[in-house]
């Protein structure tokens, strides 16, 4: 270690130091400045976007889908909301909505649709991700595809086994017709579910295996 005798030597050190590496600390503190701006210009343009999609997803919500005068509309909004803020939560929330609708209409195939591509823009593990699955397992079983629900089923992460996930899995299991597997996840669903009504349908469909 070098031993500085005055404070006129040390201070000359410390100039011959930055003198010697001034170029670095000039460099650095620009890197710096651009990493904390690109940062605050992110963050500053993620609030902007959930703001402005937050403000034309509350004027689709709002429109009477039965109205058909509306409809042209209700699909500009929708349409923008996927096209200009996909990237939000607000648009995932609309592909959830609009995909439930489409289902209830008995459109399940447009349902799908919708219901494909939140599950292809979300990552394993996400809510909306999860949802996705769930309700593709749902009206893949009603369509026959079994195997396309089982494989949905299974892309689903938890933390914890669901009674839900179990007896859908049991669904398509029975409907490709390997039954010893279909009864392991209703039992597992009967174990695991906390409601009257969901236990005793899986308890009826156990009873259909079995007989």
């Amino acid at each position: 270690m070098v031993e500085y005798r005055t404070d006129e030597e040390r201070l000359s050190a410390i100039i011959n130091f930055f003198n010697d590496y001034k170029k670095f600390f000039v460099w650095g503190s620009f890197g710096l400045f651009l990493i904390v701006l690109v940062f605050i210009s992110l963050s500053n343009f993620r609030a902007n976007q959930d703001s402005a999609a937050y403000l034309v997803y509350s004027k689709w919500s709002e429109i009477d889908f039965s109205d058909e005068s509306k409809a042209m509309e209700a699909d500009g909004l929708f349409n923008l909301l996927q096209d200009d803020y996909s990237s939000t939560g607000f648009s995932n929330l609309a592909l959830v909505i609009e995909s439930s609708r489409l289902a209830e209409e008995k459109n399940l195939d447009d349902a799908l649709d919708l219901l494909y591509e939140l599950k292809n823009k979300t990552s394993r593990g996400n809510l909306f991700n999860l949802i996705a699955n769930l309700n593709i397992g749902r009206i893949e079983i009603v369509n026959g595809n079994f195997d396309l629900a089982l494989k949905a089923l299974d892309a689903i992460s938890l933390d914890k086994e669901n009674a839900t996930v179990a007896s859908l899995k049991g669904d398509a299991l029975r409907g490709l017709g390997r039954l010893k597997l279909a009864e392991a996840q209703y039992t597992k669903a009967i174990d695991l579910s906390q409601i009257a009504e969901e236990r005793a349908v899986a308890e009826y469909k156990l009873k259909l295996i079995s007989q």
